[in-house]
């Protein structure tokens, strides 16, 4: 997610926008990572259950598009030093909580697995007042916290799945989709200033007043 997110924001800063082309253009990479994580997603119930891995990696790619039209949109191209701490931090935990995991008890597991995600919510928090504080780093912190929360939200899933002993990359492919939505709706919702939060009720009112047409006025 960091190098595709990187890499997009430089390419549309020292090329794509001198050629006119606009900064959502990372929205159309994203969506075509997207499409190939939901091949990669169908092709891993009938074939193969590592694409499951490679439906969560490319997911991340496609979050990282996103996160890439943020840097582009916004005009805010951060530099490889200040985004090193986030992507590091992120994967230093990652690493950690799977270290824990592999505790010979399952009790420990379980309160290890717990105690990791309590504190992925707090280095979440964290993250958004960095990213009120500072936008250009503050905001890749936020994204490698919601990235690495999804991860360890597919573990615990993994846990509690019958039939995790079967398919235990399923649940990591599932939080990949989820990484993705929350991510480019985290972008979106940024980028538009609140604008998509009035569509979203926009639609849902009519939607409610066309199933309740006796109650639309108060709508």
């Amino acid at each position: 997610m960091a190098s595709v997110a990187w890499g997009f924001a430089l390419a549309y800063d020292r090329l794509l926008a001198g050629l006119g082309t606009s900064g959502w253009a990372g929205m159309a990479g994203a969506v075509m990572f997207l499409a190939a994580a939901v091949i990669a997603h169908i092709a891993g119930r009938k074939r193969c259950k590592l694409l499951y891995i490679a439906s969560y990696c490319l997911n991340l790619a496609a979050a990282g598009f996103s996160v890439g039209t943020y840097y582009a949109c916004s005009g805010m191209i951060p530099t490889a030093p200040e985004l090193a701490p986030g992507g590091l931090w992120a994967a230093a935990a990652g690493v950690i909580a799977c270290l824990g995991m592999l505790c010979p008890r399952k009790r420990w597991q379980v309160w290890w697995l717990l105690l990791s995600v309590l504190a992925a919510l707090g280095l979440t928090g964290y993250s958004i007042f960095r990213w009120v504080v500072c936008p250009v780093t503050g905001s890749f912190q936020t994204f490698c916290a919601f990235a690495f929360l999804f991860f360890l939200i597919a573990c615990a899933g993994n846990r509690v799945m019958p039939q995790n002993e079967v398919e235990p990359t399923y649940p990591l492919s599932i939080a990949g989709f989820g990484a993705y939505g929350l991510i480019t709706f985290v972008v979106l919702l940024v980028l538009t200033e609140g604008e998509i939060l009035e569509g979203v009720g926009e639609f849902f009112a009519e939607l409610l007043g066309d199933l309740l047409p006796g109650r639309k006025s108060k709508l």
